[in-house]
Order: C-alpha cells, then structure tokens, then sequence
C-alpha cells in the first residue's frame, strides 16, 4: 500500500484509494466486508480533502494561529522600526534586516512577505 501511494497510484481521490487499499491490503474476498465497515468508520463523513483538514485540525488551533499571525500594515511597522535600529539605508543592508526581523516576527509572518516589505522600505 504504501509503495503504491509514495507512486501517486492513488491520490486525493477516496474512491480510488478505497479500491487500490482494499486490492493491496484483503487477501481473500471473504475479508470484504471486514474492510469496508472499517474504511467507512475511519472515513465517515470525509467526502473531500477540506473535511480531512477539517477532521485533522481543531478549529480553535486554527483561529489561534490565524490571530498570531500580524497585518502587512503591522509588520510594516515593525520593520521600519527594525531598519532604524540597525541602521540600515540600502539593499546591501538587507541581510542585517532580514536577521533580526526573522528573529522578531518569527510565527507572525512568513518570511516572503518579511523580504517584499524589506525591499520596498529600503528602495524607497
């Protein structure tokens, strides 16, 4: 089963997993059954891949981590306060900037969007 998957034999489709687990893991038609009241326990209710996600992740993590997460106005501010304090004034200065705003907005913005407002405030 698991050789199949890493070979993408199935993939986001339950239906097609269902078929390719049942033939790769019930040796004798007489298990069927077996395996179809398990696979319908595990994945009741699972139609799509956002129900997965939804089954997997608590709703109140999610809300928790989206709040930590701050606004581009937010981080703007921090980073113009971070270029300040490093002294920087070009682009040849944006590694020095990139270090500490790693450090200080780790978790509360990604590291793409970081980069783009570094660059902007230090080309304007």
């Amino acid at each position: 089963l698991i050789k199949g998957l890493e070979q993408h034999v199935a993939f986001a489709d339950q239906e097609e997993f269902y078929y390719f687990a049942r033939c790769a893991l019930v040796k004798d038609e007489k298990h069927f059954d077996k395996f179809d009241r398990a696979f319908a326990a595990f994945f009741e209710g699972l139609d799509s891949v956002e129900g997965l996600l939804e089954a997997l992740i608590p709703e109140d993590w999610l809300r928790a981590e989206f709040e930590k997460q701050l606004s581009e106005e937010e981080i703007s501010s921090v980073l113009r306060d971070i270029i300040a304090e490093t002294g920087a004034s070009s682009m040849k200065d944006m590694g020095k900037v990139m270090a500490v705003a790693n450090t200080k907005l780790a978790g509360k913005a990604d590291g793409k969007t970081i980069a783009g407002i570094v660059k902007k405030e230090l080309q304007g």
